[in-house]
């Protein structure tokens, strides 16, 4: 068998390259996937919540709710989960998901909470109490900034944190009231021949869509300058609305039939919000409200109050996938995704031939989509050169960056140039990695 030889160079130092090849090797059960994502539903009328497993659709746990409960929103910011109860005077009490506990002493708000708002970029929560005004909270801090007065049974709210306004839905008197987010003061009010429920904020066009429920419609309004620019008739008569900014896609619950059980037909709007067009619909239970989305897995989950379930929607066939029993009236859902990963290096050592060279870490990685996640991992691919004595071990520090997303390993190859156009292969090593997560 023909071997090579190597050629000394003038300084006598053979160079040595390190080529790192990323080689992902996926365990049985990556920790970002569908199964780590959590989802959880108020049920109104059972004062409880079912926790389900977004990887099996299956409910995993039911929490005592600390008092009557309507309401749920999720901070991405500090991984929390934000649940008013539905009192005279109502508190606004912290889920941790990573435990199911709720943490003591909870913010007083208003009279009976029925619908909140969380801005992780503003660092605040929005309560509307439905006979008093909106409470103002500070998720930094956990205190109550101020109730804003001078609204009329509010309900829905949604955010634009560039523009620094919130909207108001004033159920009583059919108008959206505008607060900047600075003051917390109302700056404008637009009025509508229609009863308004929720309303929501594509916050890339700062367009934001008015569920009108008694009207059959969607009204736009320019949130820069509070004008009605659109109208876009439904199906059915809309009641709650969550918006993907990204995609530019609402998706709106609607009912048709008469009020009541008997007769009730639900249904899903998915609306265009670049265009303002109605992309599709389907028929979805009784009475589908409330909906939470997962972008980045593509499922859509939508509460029915009738039917004391959730319906699980494919974002990208606008299919029903399933649909799960919880308790009794559901009326709020909230998706928690799992926390960012971070990642963690064994040190290794990769040793070739008469030379030694150790890596307090392997590789930056880069560009590399793992299934089932499809999230990138993060950093720059090699190859990295160093060079050694051939008389003497030199340790060479190779630097891992960024995060990842699953399980797995990396190997290390490493060469020498002997000449030749390509690298020669000594020998291998492995650095294994992990990723851990906040449960």
């Amino acid at each position: 068998m023909k071997t090579s030889k190597s050629h000394p160079m003038r300084n006598g130092l053979v160079h040595v390259v390190l080529r790192t090849i990323a080689l992902l090797t996926l365990l049985a059960v990556p920790l970002a996937s569908y199964g780590q994502s959590k989802v959880y539903v108020v049920n109104s009328a059972a004062v409880s919540l079912s926790v389900i497993d977004a990887g099996t659709n299956q409910v995993t746990a039911t929490l005592p709710g600390p008092a009557a409960l309507t309401a749920i929103a999720y901070n991405s910011g500090n991984g929390l989960l934000y649940v008013p109860t539905a009192e005279q005077i109502g508190n606004l009490f912290l889920l941790d998901p990573a435990t199911n506990t709720f943490l003591p002493n909870p913010a007083a708000l208003g009279a009976v909470p029925t619908y909140i708002t969380v801005s992780p970029e503003l660092n605040r929560a929005y309560v509307s109490n439905f006979f008093g005004g909106l409470s103002v909270i500070d998720t930094t801090s956990g205190g109550v900034i101020t109730e804003v007065m001078g609204l009329a049974s509010p309900i829905g709210t949604a955010v634009d944190a560039q523009l620094t306004k919130l909207y108001v839905i004033n159920n009583l008197i059919n108008t959206v009231s505008a607060i900047d987010t600075n003051t917390n003061q109302i700056t404008n009010s637009v009025a509508f021949s229609c009863t308004e429920q929720d309303v929501k904020i594509d916050t890339l066009l700062h367009k934001a869509f008015v569920a009108n429920g008694s009207c059959s419609e969607l009204a736009v309004l320019d949130v820069a300058t509070d004008a009605l620019t659109a109208k876009i008739p439904l199906p059915g008569r809309p009641q709650f609305l969550t918006i993907d900014s990204q995609a530019h896609r609402a998706y709106v619950t609607y009912n048709n039939g008469i009020i009541g059980e008997q007769g009730m037909i639900g249904g899903l709007a998915i609306v265009d919000t670049s265009t303002n067009q109605v992309i599709t619909s389907l028929v979805l239970g009784k009475d589908p409200t409330r909906l939470a989305l997962n972008a980045a897995e593509g499922r859509l989950y939508v509460v029915d109050r009738f039917r004391n379930s959730v319906f699980v929607i494919d974002t990208a066939s606008a299919a029903i996938v399933t649909e799960i029993p919880v308790g009794i009236t559901p009326s709020d859902v909230a998706v928690v995704t799992p926390p960012a990963a971070k990642l963690s290096v064994t040190p290794a050592t990769v040793s070739f031939g008469e030379y030694r060279l150790s890596s307090k870490a392997v590789a930056r990685v880069t560009g590399l989509n793992v299934e089932p996640t499809k999230r990138p991992l993060l950093g720059t691919i090699g190859p990295i050169v160093a060079r050694s004595s051939p008389r003497k071990s030199r340790p060479v520090p190779l630097t891992i960056a960024g995060t990842a997303p699953v399980r797995g390993s990396m190997t290390v190859i490493a060469a020498w140039n002997v000449g030749a156009n390509r690298p020669t292969v000594l020998s291998t090593a492995a650095c294994a990695f992990a990723c851990s997560s906040g449960w």
